[in-house]
């Protein structure tokens, strides 16, 4: 029942940790659920292609699945002052399976009020693109126990067409990792 304040500590966070390609204002901002796809993402920026999936992207952001939650709390107060600029916008991806997708509805749900965050969806699209192409059987089943609760959030930002494949694709016991997309 002792308040933090009285034995003069406080709680910290993980720090983000991210890769910027440019401080222009404004500019896009991706977060990365997985660290691979992080590094081969930065590696792009970093030889210059700062176009991923059709889309200019400025800064990279490793979320490190759920910690991502917890780390964007202090994000008003670390982030740079370029990256905290309101026309920026942000943008999440990450694995196309049940966890994956709350990971990004309660990170938007919860910051929603200090910034609007969307899904990345060329990233996932062409995950679908990529998943059909190689076979539904090729692709990994997903793990047992995951939360299944998913709201609208996610399906809001695709067609219907689009959704239903993705449902379709995660009712049968699969899901396609951000890592089927390759640096190429």
């Amino acid at each position: 029942g002792i308040a933090l304040e009285s034995l003069n500590i406080y709680e910290t966070t993980e720090p983000l940790a991210y890769y910027t390609g440019t401080k222009q204002i404004p500019q896009n901002m991706l977060i990365l659920e997985n660290k691979d796809t992080f590094y081969s993402m930065r590696k792009s920026l970093m030889s210059g292609n700062n176009i991923i999936l059709g889309m200019e992207i400025g800064t990279l952001i490793y979320g490190a699945g759920k910690g991502i939650i917890r780390s964007f709390q202090d994000f008003s107060l670390c982030a740079e002052p370029y990256m905290r600029d309101n026309g920026n916008h942000i943008y999440y991806f990450g694995d196309m399976d049940y966890e994956g997708i709350l990971i990004y509805e309660n990170l938007a749900a919860t910051y929603d009020k200090e910034c609007e965050i969307k899904p990345f969806c060329q990233g996932y699209l062409r995950m679908l693109e990529k998943a059909i192409t190689i076979g539904e059987e090729k692709l990994p089943p997903m793990k047992t126990g995951q939360n299944q609760n998913i709201g609208t959030l996610f399906w809001d930002s695709f067609s219907k067409e689009q959704m239903v494949k993705m449902q379709q694709l995660l009712n049968s016991g699969r899901y396609i990792p951000q890592e089927i997309l390759s640096i190429t």
